[in-house]
This record gives C-alpha cells, sequence and structure tokens, in this order.
C-alpha cells in the first residue's frame, strides 16, 4: 500500500506530464499557425506579383536617346532612374450602385460606373504608402463591347465608362485594370478591388467612425443638414452621402467632390491602420464583411501578405496625389484630361528609384 507522500508524487507527476503535453500541444499548434500564416503571407506576395500584365512602365527617356540602350534605365533632369519592383498597386474602385455585386453578373452594359478610383500604392522598400486619385471623367482609352459582349473597338471616353462596359463583375473589373494601366505607361497593376455604396457604410462603422470637417461646397446643398467647418463623426448611410454626394447641375461637380472623397480617406485609412495594427485579424474581418458587396482578385492570402505590410507603412496627405490635368466641358459632359508631363513626372516620383552610379 502507498503512503500519502509516495500518492503525492505520483499524482504531482501525472499533473506536470498533462501540463508538459498541455504545452507540447500548444507549442505545436503555435508554430503550426505561425508556418501557415507565414506560406500564406509568401504565396500572397507571389500571386500578387503574377497577377500584373507587365513587369514595369514603358516610359521613354526625353533627354537622350542613347540611354534608351541602358536597360530598365530613364533620364529626366540629368537624373537617371529605376522602376522600383518592391512595389505593389492596388486599383481601389467605387462603383455607383446599391445592387449586389456578382463575380459573373452576365449583364453587359449594365454594372454601374466607376464613379471613384484610386490607386493603392505600397512601396515595402522604403516602407511607405502612396495613394492617387484619379478622376472618374478623365479620358484615356476605353475598350467598346456591344450588348452581346463582342469588342467593337477602342475610344477615348471617359474612364468611369469602361467599368460599364464589362458585366459589373469580374470582366469589369479587368477593364479598368487595363484601363488605368494603360494611362500610366503601362504601369503593373497587382490587384483590384471594386466596391459599391453599402460596403461603404459598413466599413466606415467597423473603424468606428470617420471624423472630418465639413466643407463649404457640401454644406451648400440643399439637402444637406450640416454647417460649413463643423467637425462630425461619420456612421452608417451619413458616410456613404458624404463620398457620393454632388451637384450635378454644376460642372466640373465630380472634380470637387474627389477632394471631399481624398479627405475622407486620409481619416478613414488613419483609423482602418491603427484599428488593424491593434488587431490584425479585423483586415479579414472587413474583408469578410463586404464579401457581398465587393469584387477583387485578393484571396486569403493576399490579404494575409498586405495587412502587416501596410500597418507598419508610413502615411500621411504628402502621399495622396491626384493625378493632374485640366477640366473642360466636352459636348454633352464634363472632361478630364490628363496632363501628360505632370504624369510623367508623378511615375517617376512614386515608383523609381534613383540609379546607382
Amino acid at each position: 500500500m502507498k503512503t500519502s507522500k509516495e500518492q503525492k508524487s505520483k499524482g504531482g507527476r501525472r499533473i506536470k506530464k498533462v501540463f508538459l503535453g498541455i504545452g507540447i500541444t500548444l507549442a505545436v499548434l503555435v508554430i503550426g499557425g505561425l508556418s501557415t500564416f507565414v506560406i500564406a503571407r509568401a504565396m500572397g506576395k507571389s500571386n500578387l506579383k503574377k497577377q500584373a500584365d507587365s513587369d514595369g512602365p514603358v516610359l521613354d527617356t526625353r533627354e537622350n536617346e542613347s540611354d534608351k540602350e541602358e536597360a530598365g534605365l530613364v533620364t529626366r533632369n540629368g537624373k537617371k532612374y529605376r522602376y522600383n519592383e518592391d512595389i505593389i498597386t492596388i486599383l481601389c474602385m467605387g462603383i455607383d450602385t446599391k445592387e449586389a455585386i456578382r463575380a459573373e453578373d452576365g449583364n453587359r452594359n449594365g454594372g454601374g460606373q466607376a464613379d471613384a478610383n484610386f490607386l493603392l500604392v505600397l512601396d515595402n522598400k522604403d516602407k511607405k504608402i502612396s495613394v492617387i486619385g484619379i478622376p472618374r471623367d478623365t479620358m484615356t482609352d476605353i475598350d467598346i463591347y456591344d450588348v452581346f459582349g463582342q469588342y467593337s473597338s477602342t475610344s477615348k471616353e471617359h474612364l468611369a465608362l469602361q467599368y460599364a462596359y464589362g458585366d459589373g463583375g469580374t470582366l469589369s473589373c479587368e477593364l479598368m485594370q487595363k484601363a488605368v494601366s494603360n494611362l500610366m505607361y503601362q504601369l503593373p497593376i497587382h490587384g483590384y478591388v471594386s466596391i459599391n455604396l453599402d460596403a461603404i457604410a459598413t466599413l466606415n462603422d467597423m473603424v468606428g467612425g470617420v471624423t472630418v470637417e465639413i466643407t463649404d461646397e457640401y454644406a451648400a446643398m440643399e439637402y444637406i443638414s450640416r454647417k460649413a467647418g463643423e467637425t462630425v463623426t461619420l456612421w452608417g448611410d451619413e458616410a456613404v452621402l458624404y463620398v457620393q454626394a454632388r451637384d450635378v447641375d454644376k460642372d466640373f461637380s465630380a472634380y470637387m467632390r474627389l477632394a471631399r472623397q481624398k479627405q475622407y480617406l486620409m481619416a478613414f485609412m488613419s483609423k482602418a491602420m491603427s484599428a488593424v495594427k491593434a488587431d490584425l485579424p479585423l483586415a479579414l474581418e472587413m474583408y469578410n464583411s463586404v464579401s457581398k458587396h465587393m469584387i477583387t482578385n485578393l484571396g486569403a492570402s493576399e490579404i494575409a501578405y498586405l495587412a502587416p505590410e501596410a500597418v507598419g507603412c508610413a502615411f500621411d496627405s504628402d502621399s495622396f496625389y491626384i493625378l493632374e490635368g485640366e477640366n473642360r466641358r466636352g459636348q454633352v459632359y464634363d472632361e478630364y484630361h490628363v496632363d501628360d508631363e505632370a504624369l510623367y513626372d508623378l511615375i517617376l516620383e512614386v515608383f523609381y528609384l534613383p540609379a546607382e552610379d
């Protein structure tokens, strides 16, 4: 018969074994989960790189023709530049509809227009994020299709219409990706996200609302119950109204609204990045919460790569650009004509690095 001391000793050994087993199990789970996450991130980065249609912009040196012989180099104002390959670009589109978005709609020319277009640039080399706003009325080459889905021609039209010539789903996004890439000298675009109006309210509220100062132009609209200069936190549908509303009876109102969208996005991204930094899984939660209102070629592995990279990057108003150009009144609709020289310099500034001597 075992003594009480012997029983306690045996029981202690059993407890130690249990805790040891739990510890080993937890370690395996943690290591396995970490390994899975690392693998997912690697796959995500690889997938993003593969989704671009080009390896780099096609910029011709404009000062010295002999520099064309130096592969990958561009000369501007006597300085040489090389494309920064450690960059990921995501085209973000806001579609002017509340209807459900489907990847394969099949309804040609009925999927709404790309009312808001922003190119998100993640620079892993310099650890910074840039955003380039592209006016919806930008006149550029787009592919025209008939109602049967047959290609008709390529014509210089409003960029926003390119989305409408697709199917309201994946095809529309791919057409927009191509149009924006061509506009920006065949710039590689690694992913796309299109969301409808319903997604804005959801994302806005998931980061705890977005605080902005009401602009004069917005407050002047007769159906707006806000005063110019008032600082408010936008919730739900009011956030949608803030980024969507414009006076269609005024010339160039879409361009004027772009400044308000920039203001909102600056505030939203600041809150979103802070929230995701404190709670990394929130990025995937936000992704899942708007899945019915979104078309994207970014999957879980791409999000697993992008979210940690993004929260580790710097972002401020100096990194938010709007394509320079000129507003013109067309025969029927407003037109925005991009300044080609300014665009060339912008691409060098955001996507290129000084070449080493």
